[in-house]
């Protein structure tokens, strides 16, 4: 029988690489890769299986033959979606949910507008995921590059801290775990070993949910070994991911991809917001959080992003119901009324950080 958290680790992604057409150095162009990878892993955990595929239709690489030019030629190798260079550092599900998620979410409204059940040709443009891939030219002003699967890991674990400081306000769990479970949680991540990841993650999060329907102080005062109750949850690790689509009927064809607003310059394609969300509604003066009212999922959206600070639950619920804002968390479309600890408890990815992708749809 398999936990929830566990079902959540089982959702894959079908991805189909092809090597980028002007880097091909053969007389035939190789046949594209296709591969089935978790939502929750990332992309340079498979970048060697990756390159050993095309290397040899790919331009010449210097470094053959030592470890430290084998990580000088794989730091040159990057990916792209769409003309978007896609950033290691984030979950693949992540990265496939503000690059493509809009574009699905617009297929169905125009397949439900036409009353039509035929969508498959709707589905082949989404999936497989089509990645391009490049040895060459690599964009240092949009994103950093891959140093090998030893920063892959310290990335991983430093979120991991963050996370768990959010929660319980320390990260000593995460520093005290003996090093064969750290190396158990890596190996569990890098293979896709639920059960194995989870045998360890468990111990960090089991026990920093509370139940409990008392009040506690919001502020940081106190001393974590001096007071019971700063043990107990106040607050959720979470990371927004805002994608404005300028969604326009008259722009936008089902053969033409959606136009995305960029938001803050020209090298990025969405908006990540991170700050500690409280995890209770606070009690009428703001100073204590009463654990009667559990923050929901548009909650979330209204503590953190700055566009919608003025925004009321009922704001975000109506812009909800009118298609403006959509709420996706490993890729499955959630209601902003959605209890927000559950999930942070059910749908986060490895680092402990639930990703919430908001499609923010202007008309």
């Amino acid at each position: 029988m398999f936990t929830p958290q566990q079902l959540v680790w089982n959702g894959q992604l079908p991805v189909r690489f092809d090597l980028a057409s002007n880097e091909v150095t053969t007389y035939q162009a190789p046949r594209p890769l296709f591969v089935m990878i978790p939502r929750v892993s990332y992309f340079p955990l498979l970048l060697a299986r990756v390159v050993e595929y095309f290397e040899k239709y790919a331009p010449p690489m210097l470094g053959v033959g030592s470890d430290d030019a084998q990580r000088k030629r794989i730091r040159n190798v990057w990916f792209e979606s769409n003309g978007i260079p896609l950033r290691w550092h984030l979950p693949v599900g992540v990265l496939y949910d503000v690059l493509m998620k809009p574009k699905q979410c617009q297929l169905e409204e125009e397949e439900h507008m036409n009353d039509t059940t035929n969508n498959n040709n709707n589905n082949n443009t989404i999936l497989p995921w089509k990645i391009v891939v490049h040895f060459q030219s690599f964009p240092e002003q949009q994103i950093v590059r891959f140093d090998g699967l030893d920063s892959v890991r310290w990335n991983f674990m430093s979120d991991l801290k963050q996370a768990m400081y959010v929660r319980l306000r320390s990260a000593k769990s995460v520093l005290d775990l003996p090093k064969q479970e750290q190396e158990q949680m890596w190996e569990g991540l890098k293979i896709n070993d639920s059960l194995k990841f989870w045998q360890i993650n468990s111990k960090l999060i089991g026990g920093s949910g509370s139940n409990n329907n008392d009040e506690i102080q919001m502020d940081d005062s106190t001393n974590g070994n001096d007071n019971k109750n700063n043990t107990k949850l106040q607050r959720l690790p979470i990371r927004i991911l805002v994608v404005t689509t300028l969604n326009n009927k008259k722009q936008n064809d089902n053969n033409s991809p959606l136009s995305i607003n960029n938001g803050m310059n020209s090298n990025d394609d969405f908006n990540i917001y991170q700050r500690p969300i409280n995890a209770y509604q606070t009690t009428n003066d703001g100073t204590t959080l009463d654990f009667t009212k559990p923050n929901c999922i548009g909650h979330a959206l209204i503590e953190c992003v700055p566009k919608y600070l003025n925004y009321t639950l009922n704001d975000i619920v109506k812009e909800n119901e009118n298609n403006k804002l959509r709420f996706i968390i490993h890729g499955i479309e959630v209601s902003p009324f959605d209890n927000l600890i559950k999930a942070c408890d059910i749908l986060p990815h490895a680092d402990n950080f639930l990703y919430l992708i908001i499609i923010d749809n202007v008309v």
